[in-house]
């Protein structure tokens, strides 16, 4: 649920998702599908529906369209549409949640990360972090 606080966007705040633990030489593993963060808009096309947060983007559908029970989105309620502000939510998570491919992972981190500053309303990084992207990412051209 939202509750709407001075300094914080508004949006649907969701937790941590995990995957079903896994055991590898005894020692327990999780893996993150979705990290604890703030969603503010739908996204996508109508069918097509998205939500995302500063960590990446996730497919969505509706009470009244929804998507694949064996598959991990999120829902929202009926009627909701590309534009609309997104308050509430819940995910739809196949029992057992099991990790998702490498590539998959990586692919939901596209367009994540932009290089806009941030501030209460639009998602983004602190000036500092910007220059630190900047200069990793100047130090690896340079010494390629």
């Amino acid at each position: 649920m939202i509750v709407a606080m001075a300094g914080r966007r508004k949006g649907w705040r969701c937790p941590n998702v995990w995957a079903r633990t896994d055991s590898f030489d005894d020692n327990p593993v999780k893996q993150l599908l979705i990290p604890a963060g703030v969603f503010t808009v739908v996204s996508g096309a109508v069918g097509a529906l998205e939500v995302r947060n500063n960590y990446g983007t996730w497919p969505a559908g509706s009470a009244n369209q929804p998507r694949d029970s064996d598959s991990l989105w999120a829902k929202l309620p009926i009627g909701a549409k590309p534009g609309d502000a997104l308050t509430r939510a819940t995910w739809n998570t196949p029992s057992p949640l099991v990790h998702l491919e490498p590539r998959v992972v990586l692919d939901s981190y596209n367009d994540a990360i932009t290089f806009n500053e941030g501030t209460v309303d639009t998602p983004g990084l602190r000036s500092p972090q910007l220059g630190a992207m900047h200069a990793v990412l100047g130090t690896g051209r340079l010494n390629a």
